[in-house]
């Protein structure tokens, strides 16, 4: 767990997840310390910075994909198999018939998506492979096929177990 948290991949989308925090802390309050109580009309519209939100958004998605395998590595570990869909792509948890839902019980405050779109997983019990929408093409591609056809077209975050995707 200490080498996981050392590791660079999961330091910076760490990072930046907590700066994303403490800007808006500091956002949602006012100089005097109380909660801002701007109306929408003197709020001003965001400024987004090309690029920039996207890129927080993908090492947000990057970050919960890495959670989620740690997840399955405990479930694994105990179990002797991760979860199986049947080699089928299927959303992580978005109903509580999905195999995944089970990790919640490993993991409470296992994320099932970014808020926007799902997370995606499939496994055969002996590997699993996670699949995210990637907002910028990631370096590598070692999505294995198929893809899910919700995320089919566009780029896509990819983490498989160690011992290879299913």
């Amino acid at each position: 767990m200490i080498d996981a948290v050392r590791d660079p991949r999961y330091v910076l989308p760490l990072a930046l997840l907590v700066a994303i925090i403490v800007v808006s802390a500091v956002l949602r309050t006012s100089p005097s310390g109380e909660a801002s109580k701007a109306t929408p009309a003197a709020t001003p519209a965001p400024v987004r910075t090309p690029g920039l939100d996207e890129q927080l958004l993908d090492s947000h998605r990057a970050f919960d994909l890495a959670a989620i395998a740690q997840t399955l590595e405990a479930y694994r570990a105990q179990n002797g198999a991760y979860p199986s869909t049947g080699a089928d792509v299927q959303l992580l948890c978005a109903v509580g018939d999905n195999v995944g839902c089970v990790l919640r019980s490993y993991n409470r405050s296992l994320p099932a998506s970014d808020g926007i779109f799902g997370y995606w997983y499939r496994s055969d019990g002996a590997a699993f492979t996670l699949y995210a929408h990637a907002d910028i093409k990631p370096a590598t591609d070692d999505c294995p096929p198929p893809l899910p056809a919700a995320l089919a077209g566009g780029y896509v975050l990819c983490v498989n177990s160690k011992g290879g995707n299913p």
